[in-house]
């Protein structure tokens, strides 16, 4: 646990330093009847990452419920004895043992 706190710790002082040193960097922002000028570019950035996950909101609340795959063969339960093909039949419990052969 107190990993977590110290990992989540360092991320925010590493974006901290990050926005600090980009605040001189601007831009000018435009939306069709108005211009924003001289946005600082990290800003401008958070603002699109924010919209971006206002977007998806609706579309995880309006997804399907997937249905889960069909069980392989293997895990419904035993197979059925039937024909053995191939060289099955030296592996079974109920085959001798090549060593008991001899």
């Amino acid at each position: 646990m107190p990993f977590k706190v110290i990992v989540y710790i360092f991320g925010l002082v590493v974006f901290t330093l990050f926005v600090g040193f980009n605040l001189d960097n601007r831009c000018d922002v435009s939306f069709v009847f108005h211009v924003f000028r001289d946005v600082p570019v990290v800003i401008s950035m958070l603002f699109a990452f924010c919209a971006g996950a206002v977007c998806v909101i609706p579309l995880l609340l309006s997804g399907k419920k997937k249905k889960a795959p069909p069980a392989p063969p293997s895990a419904k339960g035993p197979k059925k004895k039937g024909p053995v093909s191939g060289d099955e039949h030296l592996y079974s419990p109920e085959a001798p043992s090549p060593r008991e052969r001899k």
